[in-house]
């Protein structure tokens, strides 16, 4: 057993304590060691003979060897021979890709419900200033400069809006990187998917401005009178 499930349930070496098996049946183990200093698999460590007596068929999921390669009794059971490094990534790919997974949902709904905002804003504004549209053309403006005037401006806004959330962003990603850095002494590197970022922006881009242009050019009020 590990020295701090020793020290929490008071078991000391040589003592015996009762636990029941799989099968319900109640058996008494010594305690003959105690392993302290480094990581263990688990906080009861039993002996093969032991464990058999319980489960029959339970399996070894893991054994620690000097060697990468299979051979003695493992050889021919199916076994795979991997480095630390291996298998530390083997044991994380599930849950890695399960972050992938929820990340990119996470994305997907606030980048829609983000999109359906910019589109719906920039229908009502361009129809609420039917007015000031009209004005530009009776004083001179043509219908390509007022519609380039509207993509200018559209295309400002998600600049800048852009710009100002990229900011907090990254004040927070800053903030949650030195935090774990101190938490877990190493260095926690800030990583920003850039070409996602990109590429979402252009989609509000093209959305805002074809969201923008199509009621100011359809209203009667743009043709000059």
């Amino acid at each position: 057993m590990t020295s701090g499930f020793a020290e929490r349930t008071g078991w000391v070496l040589g003592s015996g304590h009762p636990v029941s098996g799989p099968d319900g049946r109640e058996r008494t183990l010594s305690v003959v060691a105690v392993v302290s200093g480094g990581p263990a698999p688990a906080e009861i460590l039993l002996d093969r003979a032991a464990v058999r007596a319980m489960e029959p068929s339970a399996l070894t999921p893991v054994v620690y060897t000097e060697r990468l390669a299979a051979s003695g009794p493992l050889a021919g059971l199916g076994a795979r021979p991997l480095t630390a490094a291996a298998y530390a990534e083997a044991g994380s790919a599930d849950d890695d890709r399960l972050v992938w997974v929820f990340t990119a949902l996470l994305i997907g709904v606030s980048a829609g419900f983000g999109l359906l905002a910019v589109v719906n804003t920039m229908v009502m504004s361009t129809a609420a200033r039917a007015g000031d549209l009209r004005v530009l053309r009776l004083s001179g403006a043509t219908r390509r400069q007022v519609l380039g005037m509207l993509a200018a401006e559209t295309s400002a806004v998600v600049v800048v809006g852009a710009g100002l959330g990229l900011g907090v962003a990254l004040a927070a990603l800053a903030a949650m990187a030195r935090g774990l850095s101190t938490q877990l002494g190493v260095a926690v590197p800030m990583v920003v998917p850039w070409g996602t970022l990109a590429a979402t922006v252009g989609v509000c881009l093209v959305l805002a401005v074809a969201a923008a242009l199509p009621p100011a050019a359809r209203r009667r009020s743009f043709s000059a009178e």
